[in-house]
């Protein structure tokens, strides 16, 4: 698919309510590549705002770069998004499991150990680290 094309696709999605999807071309960095910029409300999971029903909210984002010069349909690029997506929520769900009454997180991906204990250190370096 074109990247133009795709950065069209790709700014036409929707999602849940306060969520949003934006691309734009960055083949000046990898060929035939866009970022996608999602940007969605959240729960701030820090374990002060745990002990209180996470009632503290934030809006945050991240960041992702797609290939989509051979994706060979609509389909390819928003499956590519969707997976993605995924990928969020799935972080986030991890921030905010917590283990009572100590409210540790085991799989915090903002943690070392949350990080190795989950497996997968170097995907949830892409969230950064505090």
């Amino acid at each position: 698919m074109k990247v133009d094309t795709a950065v069209d696709l790709i700014n036409g999605l929707t999602y849940l309510p306060g969520w949003k999807i934006t691309a734009r071309d960055d083949t000046n960095r990898f060929e035939g590549s866009v970022n996608v910029r999602i940007a969605y409300p959240a729960v701030d999971t820090d374990r002060e705002n745990a002990k209180v029903g996470y009632e503290k909210k934030i809006e945050t984002y991240a960041e992702f770069r797609f290939i989509v010069l051979h994706c060979p349909d609509q389909n390819a690029v928003i499956r590519k998004v969707l997976d993605k997506i995924m990928v969020i929520n799935l972080h986030e769900t991890r921030e905010a499991l917590r283990v009572l009454p100590s409210l540790d997180a085991p799989f915090h991906p903002h943690s070392i150990d949350g990080m190795e204990a989950w497996g997968d250190v170097e995907g949830d370096l892409l969230f950064g680290v505090k």
